[in-house]
Formats: structure tokens, C-alpha cells, sequence
């Protein structure tokens, strides 16, 4: 997300568009494969690299995480965070996505994978796929059109608000801030999800929302409704 938005916020607004304490990791699973083929999976292969040799914990029901010292940025033990102030302390998460949730997948995992089948898409066809430089490696990520369609179709079932607050920024940030022409990124975004799945979207939305991501974003809240009611405009 961060490099898909980044060079037209900043150069318009001069600001720095806002982080995340997650990096979420998707990946294709087939509910046909053997036990076998999913122990043998690359995720498993990366949870094993995550827990074994970045020493990454597991944490609630999908995700890995790691603690670091805000100031020296230093990793913090299990001891040490019970001791250090929570306003001193920065969360690192690692959500794990896959496109296919199975019974027999999580059972071997011991947890659930946060299930998105939009990334079906991203695996599918390599149209859907495209590269973005971070911290100088060329990383694959999921194109604007196909980013968005998941930002969109996620909001309603937001119940945390600094997680909606994210979508809706990265919702508008998408749509205003890449280099995207509107009418091709729209009819791309309706090839993923339907309208209805937008207007549901839209109708979940409160004015407090679009104050609060005008104000994280630097722009008016009657600017984050525009850009985000473009979609069905």
C-alpha cells in the first residue's frame, strides 16, 4: 500500500503518508492439496522462517509479532515488555492471508488464516500483480485496482476504529493519489466486486469517519466523501 500511494501524496500535500504496524503476507492454498502439499506450502515454509529464525511469536489468531523499544528500537524480551511503559513500546504484526480457507489448513496451522479471495486474482492472472520498491528490493504486490476492491470490501467489517480509520485513508489515498486514470480504475475495481459490495461500503461510513481521515490525511472531510462516492459516480 504505502508504495503504491506514496510518491503523488507527498508531492502533493508534502506530508508522509501514514505507516502501519502490519505487513500483511498473502498466500495461494488450494483446498485439494494433500496434507502432504500443505506442510510442504510456502506458508508454511515462511511461518517456520517467522517463528524460527526471525523469532517472531504468535499472537491472537492469525498474525506473528514482535516488540521493540520506541527510542533505541531495540527488541524488547518478553521480561522487558512487562516492564517498559505500552506508550514506549512498537508493535511489529505479520498477518498471514490466504485466498481458500479449509478446515484441513487450519487444523494443521492450529489457527485461521485471514481468509481474502480477492487475492485469487492477484495469483491468478499476472495482470493483477505489479512491483514496488521498498527499502531497494522490488517487492510484488497486488495492483491499484485490486488493492482497492479489498480496502472497499472490508470496511463494513471493521470494528476497530484506528483499522477502519486505515482502510478508508488507503481507500481514498488509492483512488486520489495514484497515477491511475479514474474511469479505468473504476470499471477494473467493478470486475472484482459488484456494486452492491460498494454500496455497503459507502452506507457504513459515518461523517465522524470522513472527519477523522481528513484530518490524518490533511485534506477536508467533504474531499475524503467525493473521492470515495467516485466510485459509483
Amino acid at each position: 500500500m504505502y508504495g503504491q500511494v506514496t510518491k503523488g501524496y507527498e508531492a502533493e500535500t508534502e506530508r508522509i503518508y501514514i505507516g502501519s504496524k502490519d505487513i500483511d503476507l498473502g498466500f495461494h492454498v488450494d483446498p485439494d492439496w494433500s496434507e502432504t502439499e500443505i506442510l510442504d506450502s510456502r506458508l508454511l515454509k515462511t511461518i517456520r522462517i517467522l517463528t524460527e529464525e526471525l523469532d517472531f511469536e504468535p499472537y491472537g489468531s492469525y498474525r506473528f509479532a514482535k516488540w521493540y523499544d520506541r527510542q533505541t528500537w531495540r527488541e524488547l524480551s518478553e521480561l522487558e515488555r512487562r516492564t517498559t511503559e505500552s506508550f514506549n513500546i512498537h508493535h511489529l504484526f505479520v498477518d498471514l492471508l490466504v485466498d481458500y480457507s479449509f478446515d484441513t489448513l487450519n487444523e494443521l496451522l492450529g489457527f485461521t488464516p485471514i481468509d481474502e479471495s480477492l487475492l485469487a486474482h492477484y495469483f491468478n492472472a499476472s495482470r493483477n500483480r505489479t512491483f514496488v520498491s521498498l527499502g531497494g528490493v522490488e517487492v510484488p504486490v497486488p495492483t491499484v485496482p485490486l488493492l482497492l476492491a479489498m480496502k472497499v470490501r472490508t470496511i463494513p467489517r471493521r470494528q476497530e476504529t484506528h483499522k477502519r480509520e486505515k482502510d478508508l485513508a488507503d481507500s481514498f489515498a488509492l483512488l486520489r493519489f495514484t497515477d491511475w486514470p479514474i474511469d479505468e480504475l473504476k470499471s477494473t475495481v467493478f470486475s472484482f466486486i459488484d456494486k452492491s459490495t460498494i454500496d455497503s461500503a459507502l452506507q457504513s461510513i459515518i461523517p465522524s469517519d470522513y472527519q477523522r481521515v481528513g484530518t490524518i490525511l490533511g485534506v477536508s472531510s467533504g474531499e475524503v466523501r467525493t473521492v470515495l462516492y467516485s466510485l459509483i459516480a
